[in-house]
C-alpha cells in the first residue's frame, strides 16, 4: 500500500457509491492492519470546493469525499488503479480544511 494511491473498493456494501478508495496513510505505518482512506464518489454529488476535490480515475470523473474519511481494514483495498501523489498538497489541504476550517 502506498500513500496517495487509489484502490478498488472491495466492500460490496458501498462499492457502488464509492468505487475507489484513496489511501492517505503514511507509508511508515504500513505494518498496521488498517489504512486511513478517503472514498471517491461520483462527480454529480454535491460538493464543497475545499473538501471535495475533483479527480480523474480511468477516464471517469470523481470527487474526493473528504467528509467520509475513515479507517478501513486492509481487505477493503483491492487492486491499485491510480497514483495521486502529484496532488498530495491539495489532498492535505482538504484534510486540513476539514479539521481546522481554513
Amino acid at each position: 500500500m502506498a500513500q496517495f494511491h487509489v484502490y478498488l473498493n472491495e466492500n460490496e456494501a458501498n462499492q457502488d457509491r464509492y468505487p475507489y478508495l484513496l489511501d492517505i496513510q503514511h507509508d511508515l505505518l504500513n505494518h498496521l492492519e488498517t489504512r486511513l482512506i478517503i472514498p471517491l464518489g461520483k462527480m454529480g454529488e454535491e460538493r464543497v470546493k475545499q473538501l471535495h476535490l475533483p479527480v480523474e480515475i480511468r477516464g471517469e470523473h470523481f470527487i474526493m469525499v473528504t467528509t467520509e474519511m475513515a479507517s478501513a481494514p486492509l481487505w477493503i483495498l483491492g487492486k491499485e488503479v491510480a497514483d495521486l501523489s502529484g496532488h498530495a498538497s491539495d489532498i492535505i489541504n482538504a484534510i486540513d480544511f476539514l479539521i481546522t476550517g481554513f
